[in-house]
C-alpha cells in the first residue's frame, strides 16, 4: 500500500510541475530553448511514452512537448525521437474523447510539415 502511495504522490508531482511550466510559457518567451538546453525535452518526451495510460497525466504532457515544439530545433528533435508515433498511439487509445487536445498538441508539428 506505500508503493502505491508513493506512486500517486509521484505522479500527482509530475503533474503539478507539467502544468507550472505550461503557466511560465505564457511568461517566458525563450522557455523552449532553455529546456532544450537543460535536456528536459527528451525526458518529457520519455514520460508522456511512460503515461500513455493515464489521460489525466498525458494531457499536460502533450500540451508541454507543443510549448517545446515551438522551437525548430527542439520540433526535430522531438520527431525523431517519436513523438508523431506517441500522438498516433494516443489517437488510437482515446479517438474522438479528447479531440481538442489532439488538435492543440498537433499544431505546431502540422506547420512545420
Amino acid at each position: 500500500r506505500m508503493l502505491d502511495l508513493f506512486v500517486y504522490w509521484t505522479e500527482l508531482d509530475k503533474l503539478h510541475q507539467h502544468l507550472l511550466l505550461i503557466k511560465l510559457a505564457s511568461k517566458e518567451k525563450k522557455l523552449a530553448l532553455k529546456a532544450r538546453l537543460c535536456g528536459v525535452v527528451t525526458i518529457t518526451l520519455d514520460l508522456a511514452k511512460q503515461c500513455i495510460n493515464n489521460i489525466d497525466l498525458s494531457s499536460p504532457l502533450l500540451q508541454v512537448l507543443k510549448i517545446y515544439a515551438t522551437n525548430s530545433s527542439n520540433s526535430l528533435s522531438l520527431v525523431k525521437n517519436g513523438v508523431l508515433n506517441l500522438i498516433e498511439r494516443y489517437f488510437s487509445l482515446y479517438g474522438k474523447q479528447n479531440i481538442a487536445v489532439f488538435r492543440y498538441a498537433l499544431e505546431p508539428y502540422v506547420q512545420r510539415v
